[in-house]
């Protein structure tokens, strides 16, 4: 992929209840700035979209033309990230041998990429977006960031292949295509939030990323500069305990949310006023009032649940790995007052909450870790736009991630 000029670029985030395109300067000066930004409730769009209704086009156009500015979508790259339920991924490898000993080429590696893509077993139900190289062998030697140039016999791979449900990227395929616009690149939201939020000295020295989603816990570690786990399983998180407080005081989840966001706090330290929370109806009339000493008290105990809930999952990573130097904890839950001291006191790892640094833009957009997938990708392209090329794959997309881990490696 040649890259435009302009020094501009749009990103989509596609999460699970938001989507947000913004507009960003990604020049080659380090200089990352979002000039635009929109954001929208996910709402009925993936109904739409698989439906074929024209309110799934109209309001993907309207979101990318208002982050475009005056300038024509299609003159400027795109980039869209996914996050949420709806992606998975799995971990293949593969490796290719030659009849003597000689010097590995870039030919070679992306052989052996395409051969590991080929094998993987990913249900027929899904469809390949991205393939991250998460470390390559030559001859038995593991651990392998940039095997061009290296002599062996054999050069191998292993793949994070991230899919999305064949009905819906196919039913974007065809959005893009009556909508005129190709997307330059998709990104998995867990990739863009742990690349986005660390930084290289972190990955190198040992760094875990857990990414807090409603329903789903995403985790990424790196030691010596390489992805070494990569996992995405259910939890009882932000989502269950949202359902709990609805079903606890039969109210909306609409509500509940509402309460969790405004009052809850998972500090076991705190200590609150008697204050009584008043709850709405949709219309916005007062039906009865809660405790604020109760609810905090049970926002408290689900949250250690949750914490304790991650503390088992990341188990057998530090039994493999080691404890890492520092947990870096994105998503909408690590907002939660307390939560971050709660993750630190349990786990006994140093803790801080994923912002993406060294990023310009609005601060409810930057500052936040529920924007972290999104925000994150600006550093994603920062590095497209100053260093290169994307390989061509076989995907929804016709484009894919295979040659940014050395990028990510050398330049952040």
């Amino acid at each position: 992929m040649s890259m435009r000029k302009t020094g501009k670029a749009v990103f989509l985030y596609f999460g699970m209840r938001r989507h947000v395109a913004f507009r960003a300067y990604v020049g080659l000066d380090d200089l990352m700035a979002i000039e635009a930004w929109l954001e929208r409730d996910a709402g009925d769009f993936e109904e739409n979209l698989l439906s074929g209704s024209e309110s799934a086009r109209s309001r993907v156009r309207e979101m990318l033309e208002t982050a475009a500015g005056s300038a024509p979508i299609e003159s400027l790259p795109l980039y869209v990230i996914f996050s949420g339920s709806r992606m998975a991924h799995y971990e293949a490898s593969s490796s290719i041998y030659f009849d003597k000993t000689r010097t590995v080429e870039p030919e070679d590696v992306a052989q052996v990429i395409r051969q590991t893509r080929s094998v993987a077993t990913v249900p027929v139900s899904e469809t390949v977006v991205c393939a991250y190289p998460q470390e390559y062998l030559v001859n038995d030697f593991p651990g392998v960031s940039r095997p061009a140039g290296l002599e062996g016999k054999r050069v191998g791979v292993t793949l994070q292949l991230y899919t999305l449900p064949e009905n819906f990227s196919q039913a974007l395929s065809e959005l893009w295509e009556r909508l005129g616009i190709e997307p330059d690149l998709a990104i998995p939201g867990a990739l863009s939030s742990a690349f986005g939020v660390t930084s290289g000295e972190e990955r190198s020295d040992g760094v875990l990323c857990a990414d807090l989603g409603g329903r789903d816990l995403e985790l990424n570690y790196f030691s010596n500069g390489i992805l070494r786990h990569a996992s995405k399983q259910t939890w009882n998180g932000g989502d269950g305990l949202t359902d709990w407080i609805a079903r606890r005081w039969d109210i909306s989840r609409k509500e509940a949310s509402r309460l969790k966001e405004e009052f809850g706090i998972a500090d076991p330290e705190g200590i609150f006023a008697q204050e009584q929370i008043p709850v709405v109806d949709e219309n916005g009339q007062v039906r009865f009032r809660i405790s604020l000493p109760e609810l905090t008290g049970e926002v408290r105990r689900a949250a250690r649940d949750s914490v304790d809930e991650v503390s088992r999952q990341i188990a057998p990573i530090i039994k493999k790995y080691g404890r890492p130097g520092r947990m870096v904890i994105t998503g909408g839950p690590a907002r939660m007052q307390g939560l971050i001291e709660l993750f630190q006191s349990v786990l006994e790892i140093p803790c801080r909450a994923g912002l993406v640094k060294s990023v310009q833009g609005p601060w409810e957009l930057v500052g936040s870790p529920v924007y972290s997938s999104a925000v994150g990708a600006l550093k994603t392209a920062g590095v497209l736009q100053a260093f290169g090329e994307t390989c061509e794959s076989e995907n929804a997309f016709k484009k894919s991630f295979e040659t940014l881990r050395d990028w990510f490696r050398e330049y952040f």
